[in-house]
């Protein structure tokens, strides 16, 4: 009887023992899944492009350095490469034949070759995939819980801590990556948006009203926008808390009452900048103040009085001379 009863207890303690290294198993392998993550999500912030690849060529370029071509199988953040393009990556970390969830920053072109364009892998470290599944660093992660985690994480806006405020129409146009004439098609009522920024490498995150205007190009002036494009613009009034002389870099915060107020249907001259995040497709005013300028049907323009850059201006002609007199050298 004794023996019995003993032989249960060691059965029981075996049982417990069973459980217990499976608990620890299980919590070891989220927590290496957690850090996969974190780490995923760190890739993501300091990537231009997200892709599925599969590498089709190894070598050994001019510089003697290991490189991958490899032909994109889908995009999963970002607008630099699409579906069968073909990609050229320093690496000597993938194999011919294999497929990788891949974080890349631009490069230069590789001129010597056609059609092909130069990225960097972000910490060159190609995660390599199968089916659904991803492996990273010890890890298996399902592909549809990243793609989730990206889609989440681009609701929030990247956009630049402050904006500058140009004297003149000259600086306000070097100041600029996009000026074109076009046509607010829709703008939606400001709703709560979630922006972050960077401030000397601290992430600062805010929730304000703001609204994604879309408008309609008609003729450029600067920047790659062409004609019949459609662009989604930031309107972020509270940003004119933000502002600073680009003269003096001394504040030039506006109240939000002295700010332009886009109105649908109507037509402007803008002066916008892209978003310091390239995977995400959004235009941001070159400053809250001076992003746009109205025009009526006789094509004269009109500024709010805060806007003391058009000072002495009435026509569009007049202010496109002064652009392209500035950018034309």
């Amino acid at each position: 009887m004794k023996h019995a009863v003993k032989h249960t207890i060691v059965v029981m303690l075996m049982c417990i023992a069973m459980l217990l290294c499976a608990c620890t198993a299980t919590s070891d392998a989220a927590a290496t899944n957690d850090a996969a993550i974190h780490n995923m999500q760190r890739l993501y912030r300091s990537s231009s492009l997200v892709v599925v690849a599969s590498c089709f060529r190894t070598h050994t370029d001019a510089a003697g350095e290991s490189c991958a071509d490899v032909k994109v199988e889908r995009t999963v953040a970002g607008s630099l490469a699409g579906s069968g393009d073909t990609l050229h990556c320093p690496s000597s970390a993938m194999k011919e034949g294999e497929s990788y969830l891949l974080y890349l920053t631009t490069g230069d072109d590789v001129y010597q070759t056609e059609d092909v364009d130069r990225f960097s892998i972000v910490n060159d470290t190609p995660f390599r995939v199968e089916g659904d599944l991803v492996y990273a660093s010890g890890a298996i992660l399902d592909m549809a819980a990243i793609e989730s985690d990206i889609a989440n994480a681009s609701r929030t806006v990247s956009v630049q801590l402050v904006s500058k405020y140009y004297r003149s129409v000259s600086s306000l146009s070097v100041g600029s990556d996009y000026i074109f004439i076009g046509r607010i098609k829709k703008f939606p009522k400001q709703q709560p948006m979630d922006f972050r920024s960077n401030d000397s490498g601290a992430i600062v995150e805010n929730r304000l009203p703001a609204s994604l205007i879309s408008v309609e190009v008609y003729g450029s002036l600067k920047g790659g926008l062409n004609y019949g494009d459609n662009i989604q613009l930031v309107y972020c009034p509270a940003m004119c808390q933000d502002i600073i002389d680009a003269a003096t870099l001394k504040p030039a915060a506006c109240a939000e009452d002295k700010l332009p107020v886009p109105e649908e249907g109507g037509t402007y001259l803008f002066f916008l900048c892209k978003g310091p995040d390239e995977k995400q497709d959004y235009y941001f005013g070159v400053n809250p103040i001076q992003f746009m300028a109205e025009l009526d049907d006789n094509n004269t323009i009109s500024v709010g009085s805060a806007n003391r850059a058009f000072n002495g201006y009435r026509t569009l002609d007049a202010v496109v001379k002064t652009i392209r007199k500035v950018l034309n050298g």
